[in-house]
């Protein structure tokens, strides 16, 4: 198949419907633009060498504004990545049996994550983490994560998760924050089934 399905660049684009399927990279790349919606619509088996079903980011100049609502995305190597981008909004999704993560969170990007199930990926629902100079920002919120192989919400290397209200069920480790200068809030949140329901590093800045 080709590379990428879609590569948008244009600020104030509106995605309705959208199928994005068999790429060999990217359904759908949302690269230095800003203001873009993303509704309705489905990335999948994007399995090759690339990020996988969505992707947002950009070196430079950052991707800003961006809302992906109801969609559904499986059956790539990650299903969303969200790299080097403010402002994300993503909501009232479907993330499921990706190779690697539900949702992935490597660098310099602030989210909102919210009302969204996220199951059976084959390592990490939820994945936070900083892979640069500067971490990423994420609240999770009223999300079902449950039935992914290794943890469910893993945070670690000097990023900030803020979750609250979710339901973590079956996954490999429940929630797990580990690494220096990594900040966690996690409140009001029901574990159960996993087989280790929360796993947190004694250098860690948590409150739970």
């Amino acid at each position: 198949g080709a590379n990428t399905g879609l590569f948008l660049d244009s600020d104030g684009s509106n995605l309705t419907d959208c199928e994005f399927g068999f790429f060999d990279s990217v359904g759908l790349d949302i690269d230095s633009c800003d203001n873009v919606t993303v509704d309705g619509g489905s990335a999948h088996d994007c399995v090759g060498s690339g990020a996988g079903g969505y992707y947002v980011g950009a070196i430079t100049p950052t991707a800003d504004n961006i809302v992906i609502n109801n969609v559904t995305v499986y059956n790539s190597n990650n299903g969303i990545v969200l790299d080097n981008c403010t402002g994300v909004i993503v909501q009232n999704s479907t993330i499921r049996n990706n190779t690697f993560n539900g949702l992935y969170v490597p660098l310099n990007a602030t989210a909102t994550v919210r009302y969204n199930i996220i199951r059976n990926n084959n390592d990490i629902g939820v994945h936070v983490r900083k892979t640069g100079v500067i971490g990423c920002t994420v609240s999770l919120n009223y999300n079902l994560i449950y039935t992914n192989t290794n943890e469910g919400v893993y945070v670690n290397e000097g990023s900030t998760l803020t979750a609250y209200n979710n339901v973590l069920k079956g996954n490999g480790k429940g929630y797990r924050v580990d690494g220096a200068a990594t900040n966690a809030t996690i409140k009001n949140n029901i574990t159960y089934d996993n087989t280790v329901e929360a796993y947190v590093d004694a250098d860690v800045d948590q409150s739970l």
